[in-house]
């Protein structure tokens, strides 16, 4: 996004997602990262939906699938927007063309209700973990745990590898980093995601296993091999920092290569096609309702706030796909890290060869 296009876009949508926010968790605080984070999101849905759904009567459907609460705003003629119509409408016009069978209202409900979504989602988040403010790192997180806008994030990749040079196939957040920078952005990132699985493990998972003492394959149907990861994600980033200390006492490049092939050459990663297959099985959504539908299950949710018991119904589902989201980052990094001639780039190409 150009920086003259960026100006335009932040005074379109800030003021709203502002707005929206403070309106309805006036108690919290959202960062100017986290909001920046959610602009850059929002034009990405944009690009998503013109590309994806040109004409009003797609875009009418995707939304009542997606948010059929959408249909009772737009039938409401005189309600208050969010987002300039006007506003919209020319930066349409302007950097995509005319969409004559487009109907502005659909895509600024859309973007509206996006908006929302980010932000409830956020706000759940931070509140269970007992933080009263929102940063970037988690509206990250909220993006990639929900599968919406997980299939908006890689649809918008997916486009804008086979549109651009191959410098420009990675989220402008890291594309303009150096060797090492990237790989010192890939550790923090891995470190989070560590995190991310601490709390899956500890807070979702652990308390409610008790129940299953009986039928512990309900909890492995559902929460995956959760510890498998852990573990191997614990080790790889130990590998990782051992590996940068080196370098940084040597003054050489830090190196992915050697770290990734230590636990390939014991096919650890596999872990990860097992993790994936326990959750996208198609019975996964139905043993996830068998086991928040077990009576002591119940009793442990409702002795609970309103938030945790929504967070279990409604965000678990979507976070247990951090892992499975995470998986291809490490492919998308290890391209990017390819292209640079400092890197080892046959070794790494061997790498995503294997992991693929």
């Amino acid at each position: 996004m150009s920086s003259n296009l960026s100006a335009q876009w932040e005074k379109l949508v800030r003021p709203g997602i502002l707005t929206l926010f403070y309106r309805e968790y006036p108690l919290m605080e959202l960062h100017d990262d986290a909001c920046q984070r959610i602009q850059e999101f929002l034009y990405k849905i944009l690009r998503f939906l013109l590309r994806q759904y040109p004409h009003r009567a797609e875009l009418e459907q995707w939304l009542y699938i997606n948010y059929p609460e959408a249909q009772y705003a737009l039938n409401r003629s005189s309600r208050k927007r969010i987002f300039s119509i006007d506003q919209l409408q020319t930066l349409v016009h302007k950097e995509f063309g005319t969409h004559n069978e487009m109907d502005i209202s659909y895509l600024a409900t859309t973007l509206e209700h996006c908006t929302k979504d980010v932000l409830k989602l956020a706000h759940d988040y931070v509140n269970r973990l007992g933080k009263n403010e929102i940063v970037a790192n988690d509206i990250d997180l909220v993006m990639n745990a929900d599968t919406i806008f997980v299939e908006i994030l890689r649809s918008d990749l997916n486009s804008t590898t086979n549109n651009s040079s191959s410098n420009s196939n990675i989220d402008t957040s890291i594309a303009t980093m150096s060797y090492n920078e990237l790989i010192r952005h890939f550790i923090i990132t891995e470190t989070q995601y560590k995190d991310d699985l601490e709390l899956l493990i500890k807070f979702f998972r652990n308390p409610i296993r008790n129940f299953f003492n009986d039928d512990l394959q309900i909890i492995e149907n559902v929460f995956g091999c959760l510890d498998d990861i852990y573990e191997l994600t614990t080790r790889f980033l130990s590998d990782l920092e051992d590996a940068k200390e080196m370098r940084d006492d040597i003054a050489k490049n830090i190196s992915l290569y050697e770290p990734f092939q230590n636990f390939i050459e014991g096919n650890e990663f596999e872990c990860y096609t097992k993790y994936t297959q326990t959750i996208l099985t198609t019975d996964h959504i139905d043993q996830f309702k068998k086991m928040l539908n077990n009576e002591q299950v119940k009793r442990y949710l409702e002795s609970k706030l309103d938030q945790i018991k929504e967070t279990y119904r409604y965000l678990l589902p979507a976070l247990l796909h951090i892992p499975i989201y995470h998986f291809q980052q490490y492919l998308i990094y290890l391209e990017k890290l390819a292209l640079f001639p400092e890197s080892e780039s046959a070794q790494l190409t061997d790498v995503l060869s294997v992991l693929r």
